[in-house]
């Protein structure tokens, strides 16, 4: 019976040493990598679309703050404060402004939109 248990035992310890050897987990830790790392890209990509939105955004506000005060400042300019503080525009003058306004919102659109 010993001759048989030492044999079987150093079987028993020799894979426990050698443990279970999968061939596969080398090319999966590389895929896992490659895909973290294909992650993190596009991650970043993501951000840098957000980022970039977000200032076209904010200079599409600018300009139609600023087509507004040119607007405001062109009122002012053409026409004559009433007694209720606003301003008497002619016509004529006044659908000219409206018009150009109108043109920097286009052009405002056109450029950030």
């Amino acid at each position: 019976m010993r001759r048989v248990i030492i044999p079987l035992v150093s079987i028993v310890v020799f894979f426990a040493l050698a443990g279970c050897q999968d061939n596969r987990v080398p090319p999966l830790e590389k895929r896992i990598t490659e895909l973290e790392t294909k992650v993190k890209n596009l991650e970043d990509l993501q951000e840098a679309r957000a980022n970039a939105d977000s200032i076209k955004e904010t200079d599409f506000k600018q300009c139609v703050y600023r087509a507004d005060d040119e607007f405001d400042h062109a009122l002012r300019m053409n026409g004559s404060k009433n007694s209720d503080g606003s301003y008497a525009v002619p016509t004529s003058t006044l659908q000219q402004i409206q018009r150009q306004k109108e043109s920097k919102l286009e052009e405002c659109k056109l450029l950030y939109k």
